[in-house]
């Protein structure tokens, strides 16, 4: 009865109670399922404003598919055809595909006449390091890295929804973990309360009590798009005003979205490409696509990664990367289209592929 309520015992709990992630290695650790705050629809407004901008001069305008490939996408998907290369129909899949920026044909074989079809996961990688500026250069850079990626999760959820492909979005980042109706008060107040209580009880094992890996589900595959723009949206006006966002929240710290739950510590990526893959195999679906946004760091191994990534695809889950490390260096007015860098992820490198 003493300890109820007490910030340091809720975070022993929640970590306690955690589901645990398997890697193919023989690794395993504990990952925090969360939903991420909402308060972040107080962003919205200037959110949607940016993200308009933002499409026009990275040459990424949302274009509406409907009229074009979506019944061809129907019809392909009810007559079952399967990727091919040689002269045929339209992929099924094309418009995600190319709305990815990965594939440049379009072209389909058929194959056999079953009805196929589809679950994408898209995975945004949170960590402090993707809302780092660019220190390579004498010109002051914006950090773009968490912008480009909240981009490019934006423009493939709202193609995934015009094409009714059931999609869910999620954010990961390594931290003190944040809950759902956090705002920076509630935020920062728990974490230090928990900290200090945690230290006094472990001592130097308190920070893996504290700097969790964090799992945060801004939309599942059961929820309504549209019930989750304004969160990413306020998400991706934070990544691309990080300073302005920041001295609201220090202006207005009870009603502001908890924003220093970005903290400096470094994603053990393979733990929530594991776990996003999960989710993912549990689909009733034949083509599962796991899209992962990230800048290609990760504080865990390398080679577990791969392994990760490897074991994913062999259970018959695509994965496909969009590293935005390149986009640290490009200049204050943006990028052009010759200067994206796209990746596809094999299990035992990441291939650039300049497009």
């Amino acid at each position: 009865a003493d300890q109820a309520g007490d910030p340091a015992s809720d975070q022993l709990v929640r970590v306690s109670e955690s589901p645990s992630v398997f890697l193919p290695t023989g690794q395993s650790g504990k990952v925090i399922m969360a939903r991420f705050p909402h308060r972040f629809e107080a962003f919205a407004a200037d959110g949607h404003t940016q993200l308009a901008v933002a499409a026009e001069r990275w040459e990424v305008a949302q274009r509406r598919v409907s009229g074009e490939l979506y019944p061809l996408f129907l019809a392909n998907q009810r007559r079952g055809l399967r990727s091919g290369f040689d002269a045929g129909d339209l992929s099924p899949y094309a418009a995600l595909l190319l709305g990815a920026g990965l594939y440049q044909r379009m072209f389909e074989r058929r194959d056999r006449p079953t009805k196929r079809s589809y679950a994408v996961s898209l995975l945004v990688d949170g960590s402090a390091s993707m809302l780092q500026p660019n220190r390579g250069t004498t010109l002051h850079q914006p950090a773009w890295a968490l912008a480009a990626a909240t981009l490019g999760a934006w423009t493939l959820a709202k193609l995934c929804d015009e094409l009714q492909i059931e999609f869910e979005l999620a954010i990961f980042n390594r931290a003190f973990a944040a809950a759902h109706d956090d705002t920076e008060a509630s935020f920062s107040d728990r974490r230090h309360s928990a900290t200090g209580g945690l230290k006094r009880s472990y001592g130097s094992n308190a920070d893996r009590l504290t700097r969790t890996v964090n799992h945060y589900l801004v939309k599942s595959f059961d929820d309504r798009w549209r019930a989750s723009e304004d969160t990413i949206a306020g998400l991706f006006w934070m990544a691309t005003a990080p300073s302005q966002a920041a001295l609201q929240a220090r202006t207005n710290r009870d009603e502001a979205p908890p924003v220093s739950m970005f903290d400096k510590a470094a994603n053990v990526d393979e733990f929530n490409v594991a776990f996003a893959a999960q989710r993912l195999a549990s689909r009733r679906t034949s083509t599962r696509i796991l899209v992962v946004l990230a800048d290609g760091m990760t504080r865990g191994s390398v080679q577990a990664l791969a392994d990760t990534v490897a074991a994913t695809e062999y259970n018959g889950t695509t994965v496909l990367t969009r590293s935005s490390k390149g986009l640290r260096s490009l200049p204050p007015q943006w990028s052009t289209a010759s200067d994206r860098r796209y990746t596809r992820r094999s299990p035992t490198s990441v291939r650039p592929v300049h497009i």
